[in-house]
């Protein structure tokens, strides 16, 4: 069984590497991911993250983009690798912990969050929702561990979980507040459900002999030693420790006003309708399993529903905050195999519940592929949320051909006048010429190459630049994009034409 189980185990993990790490640079840089790299920019030239209240995210993540972009080099398949890698881990934590979760449990929930279309296409993405799934799911693995396990290692795990999503996102709060709801509803529920005939169970009791005021003294020390290193950029910005506290109010007032990403209630629920089957029948489970004999599935079951609650009723809504929402449900789902598989098994409900786990499996892999490696700029997707389009993919191949061809040309001439100039600034951040203006001011004939809008009229400057219109991103008015014809000689150059002005009207 054992053997069977590592086969198993290896299997899922090698599904779920090919998933996260095939063609890394197949989807064009998010204007998030443009953003994130600025940040890590101003890491090097300041030697240390300035911390900013408003920007909603914590320290970590940039600090690993910084160390992966030192060894694999500038792109953003250096800062995807880090992000890819965490869903990738987050399915081993699923899988390591089968003794904890159930070996049905686990082996399910780690198959469904391998092939989760959300769990893999926000895991290929430069942003911090792979990341703090991870550290959601150690803080509740070391929760188990060391209730089940009377292991003093869990609380380190969960120590370890905590602090990594504090220093991830300020939703951390979301987390925690739905983690002690759920932990205090398995403490108690046993209790205020005894007056049904059910054989409620209490969950364990640890004794934690080796756990000893020293002991969690030492882990608060450390944790905040860490906190405060990464928050103060390393002790050079002290305002940061105390902008951390500050956070909580602008972060309220943005979720509860929406800040242009308003979405109804019931959103997250339309998303699993869509692309993630088992989050919902794990959903679904969980207002059954809510008020179940099982400890574990009641506070996993009571995990799923008020994290989902929370997540509902605020009202800014983007769609890959739904990871954070995904796993508890599938571990529900899990849970419910596992009752199937070992309690029922050979009944009708062992075979309907297998009928259920081959169509679930079916449905995530060909939505995950067709999302993932397909479709993934197409507006029509709601997981593809102002995706920069593949329009700017033309252009960076276009630049990085003539670089190729002539590497002096990294020292390019490069002018962007445009209103919401994301994801260039990045792109361009490491070219030595590169000259911001206002989108209504005048061109520099100068130029090798020119971002404009295309509402803009300039000076007349025949045959000097061939012009191609190109959409950025959904939301967003195209642009246009001109390359001096004497410094792109004999590059190829799909879909462009001569222009007689940048800017200027159409021949």
């Amino acid at each position: 069984m054992r053997d069977k189980d590592r086969i198993i185990g290896w299997s899922i993990l090698l599904v779920a590497f090919i998933l996260c790490f095939t063609h890394l640079s197949l989807k064009p840089v998010h204007s998030d991911e443009s953003g994130n790299g600025f940040f890590v920019n101003q890491i090097w030239e300041n030697g240390f993250f300035i911390y900013d209240p408003s920007n909603y995210h914590g320290p970590l993540l940039f600090y690993l983009f910084q160390i992966s972009e030192k060894i694999f080099g500038f792109g953003i398949a250096s800062f995807r690798i880090v992000t890819a890698l965490f869903a990738l881990l987050s399915v081993w934590l699923i899988l390591k912990n089968r003794d904890l979760l159930g070996r049905y449990t686990s082996f399910f929930a780690a198959s469904a969050l391998a092939l989760s279309p959300g769990v893999t296409f926000f895991g290929r993405s430069a942003i911090h929702e792979s990341p703090f799934v991870f550290f959601q799911i150690l803080l509740v693995m070391g929760f188990l561990k060391a209730r089940v396990q009377d292991d003093r290692k869990g609380i380190l795990l969960s120590f370890a979980g905590l602090l990594g999503c504090i220093l991830l996102k300020e939703t951390f709060v979301i987390f925690v507040l739905s983690f002690l709801l759920a932990w205090g509803w398995s403490e108690f529920s046993s209790g205020i459900l005894s007056w049904t005939d059910k054989k409620m169970e209490f969950p364990p009791k640890p004794s934690l002999k080796d756990v000893d005021k020293l002991f969690l003294l030492k882990i608060l020390f450390v944790c905040a030693f860490v906190w405060l290193a990464l928050y103060t950029g390393f002790f050079h910005h002290w305002q940061g420790a105390i902008d951390f506290f500050t956070a909580l109010m602008p972060w309220l007032k943005t979720g509860v006003s929406g800040s242009g990403h308003d979405k109804p209630f019931a959103y997250w629920l339309t998303l699993m309708g869509r692309y993630e089957w088992a989050a919902a029948v794990g959903l679904i489970g969980a207002f059954i399993g809510f008020l179940g004999r099982s400890w574990k599935m009641r506070f996993f079951s009571a995990l799923a529903i008020i994290n989902w609650l929370i997540y509902s009723f605020i009202s800014y809504k983007t769609p890959w905050c739904i990871i954070s929402i995904l796993w508890p449900c599938l571990v529900v789902a899990g849970l419910w195999i596992e009752v199937a598989f070992v309690k029922q098994k050979k009944t009708p409900v062992f075979w309907l519940s297998l009928c259920v786990v081959v169509i679930i499996v079916g449905q995530s892999a060909v939505t995950n592929v067709r999302l993932n490696f397909m479709h993934y700029t197409d507006p029509a997707e709601p997981y593809v949320y102002v995706q920069t389009k593949n329009d700017v993919k033309v252009i960076e191949d276009i630049i990085r051909k003539k670089i190729q061809s002539s590497p002096d040309a990294q020292n390019m001439r490069v002018q962007i006048n445009l209103k919401d100039s994301w994801p260039f600034p990045w792109l361009f951040s490491r070219f030595p010429n590169v000259g911001f203006g206002d989108y209504q001011k005048a061109f520099t004939e100068k130029a090798d190459v020119i971002f404009a809008e295309i509402t803009h009229s300039d000076k007349d400057l025949e045959g000097l630049y061939w012009r191609r219109k190109i959409d950025v991103r959904d939301a967003r008015e195209p642009i246009y994009v001109y390359l001096k014809k004497t410094f792109f000689q004999g590059i190829d150059l799909p879909g462009f034409e001569p222009s007689s002005m940048p800017g200027g009207k159409e021949r």
